[in-house]
């Protein structure tokens, strides 16, 4: 069994390694736009190496190239846009929506 004091000894560093990663997030919230997306796709790209860091721990090169992979797709996700966004609400792009409630042209992201 492990020691109580070497459960915890490492909380500090857990603590402000979590702070850090609140003010950041609060940051690239509050500024938006260009800055969020590119933080969403690095957070993306991070989570994609970390599972193939536990998955794979003998093949660190696959950990660097899907996290980059993940966080590329991710950033081209945001920014490539169709006109069909939305697939299953492509009667709605047709239809000019005029004549359906706001709760159901919610649903679909209509290009303005």
């Amino acid at each position: 069994m492990t020691d109580k004091s070497d459960k915890w000894s490492d909380l500090a560093a857990r603590l402000g390694s979590a702070a850090a990663m609140v003010v950041i997030g609060l940051a690239g919230i509050f500024m938006g736009g260009h800055i969020f997306h590119v933080l969403v796709a690095i957070i993306c790209g991070l989570m994609a190496w970390e599972l193939v860091g536990m998955l794979s721990p003998d093949q660190p090169g696959t950990k660097i190239q899907m996290g980059l992979l993940v966080g590329g797709a991710t950033l081209a996700a945001i920014y490539l846009q169709s006109d069909l966004r939305c697939r299953s609400c492509w009667p709605l792009h047709w239809s000019g929506s005029a004549s359906l409630p706001n709760t159901a042209r919610s649903l679909c992201v209509l290009p303005s």
